[in-house]
């Protein structure tokens, strides 16, 4: 189950998993831009929209279940749509209207000790938050593991501190270069940090290692904002999927395209979502679905 000319992008966080919140779920969706899917065939159509082959990472962050919450959502599907759910656990398939195929890996980004690290191809949660254990299970399971974000120290400090008030959001330059080697690929392009660019370039050359461009889009109209399009995927099988990635990556059977950095304003209503989305939550105001519990 090959396909060739695939448009990948494996970092994305545009599922929503809330329920119909009323106005509160209008605030979060209109006025702070928040334009994201909640099944399988919503994912569908915008992908269609590329009007070719396509893969995209559905990243759980912290285990907030958002890959269980579109696989959740297969038996919604229109019988118009044709499906390939044999290894749902880790990906899923179909085939729109317009006969190209759509498929949606489990990607997982997690906040480990040293920094945030992608990991594709895993069935559940690593459960560990130590950069060498991360590192370790996803060598011995095969899994394609993506460093994230390296930037600057001085970067790396407001991210932390001002921006985002959590340690290690980003990969400093000089941790990166220890564990490159345990890494199969780093996020060279991420539309939403887009300003490290040519500098993430320059270390994936010094250090041999691929580099792809990801949207880390938020919204549905995001994706493919950063993308690269794969010469070649087999789809056969989770090991094969993860196989057939890391040997194109590894040849540089892939180009990679830039679409749209993210502006700043889009970057701000991002930052607002994220204090105003668990506050609503903790007064009853959002509700979850949570099928991951």
């Amino acid at each position: 189950m090959k396909f060739h000319n695939v448009k990948t992008d494996l970092h994305t966080h545009v599922v929503s998993n809330l329920e119909e919140s009323g106005v509160w779920e209008r605030i979060w969706v209109d006025l702070l831009g928040n334009r994201r899917v909640k099944s399988l065939e919503e994912f569908v159509i915008a992908c269609s929209r590329q009007n070719q082959n396509t893969l995209v990472g559905i990243t759980n962050f912290s285990g907030n279940g958002m890959y269980e919450t579109i696989m959740h959502s297969i038996e919604k599907m229109p019988k118009s749509i044709e499906i390939y759910d044999e290894h749902k656990d880790v990906y899923i398939g179909a085939r729109s209207e317009k006969g190209f195929w759509h498929f949606f890996l489990r990607t997982e980004e997690i906040p480990t000790d040293k920094t945030r690290v992608l990991v594709a191809g895993s069935r559940e949660d690593i459960g560990t938050r130590n950069l060498e254990e991360v590192l370790r299970i996803s060598e011995e399971r095969g899994y394609l593991t993506v460093a994230l974000r390296p930037e600057n120290k001085f970067m790396n400090r407001i991210a932390e501190r001002i921006l985002h008030r959590q340690k290690n959001l980003c990969l400093s330059k000089e941790s990166f270069e220890k564990y490159s080697g345990r890494f199969d690929v780093l996020e060279v392009f991420n539309s939403s940090y887009p300003r490290m660019f040519s500098e993430n370039e320059r270390l994936a050359k010094e250090n041999h290692i691929p580099g792809i461009y990801s949207s880390e889009a938020y919204r549905i109209d995001s994706l493919f904002n950063g993308n690269f399009t794969m010469e070649e995927i087999d789809f056969s099988n989770p090991k094969s999927l993860i196989t057939s990635i890391k040997k194109g990556l590894q040849e540089r059977r892939y180009f990679a395209k830039i679409v749209r950095e993210k502006g700043f304003f889009e970057n701000a209503l991002h930052k607002i979502s994220t204090i105003y989305a668990p506050i609503a939550i903790s007064l009853g105001l959002l509700k979850e679905k949570k099928y991951y519990e």
